[in-house]
């Protein structure tokens, strides 16, 4: 996982506190109790990059899911290393 200062700003907005895995693994081990929970549950929203021109959906956005009231954001990062 990749850390930030304390104190520093992401994206200039002070609550925003990203989570950076460099490894599935390391995400697995942080979230994968947590996303397990989420099986059967509906995605009530989501939010992803289009690029209307193109029609196409732009993968290296964010896609941001929202399930039982909680926003997820997933950003890849790096995709050639994936």
């Amino acid at each position: 996982m990749v850390a930030y200062k304390k104190g520093e700003k992401m994206l200039g907005i002070p609550t925003y506190r990203p989570r950076f895995h460099t490894t599935a693994i390391g995400f697995k081990n942080e979230f994968g109790d947590f996303l397990r929970g989420l099986i059967g549950q509906q995605i009530e929203r989501f939010w992803l990059m289009w690029d209307s021109q193109c029609d196409e959906w732009l993968n290296d956005g964010p896609v941001v899911l929202e399930i039982n009231g909680q926003r997820l954001e997933f950003t890849a990062y790096k995709l050639n290393k994936f």
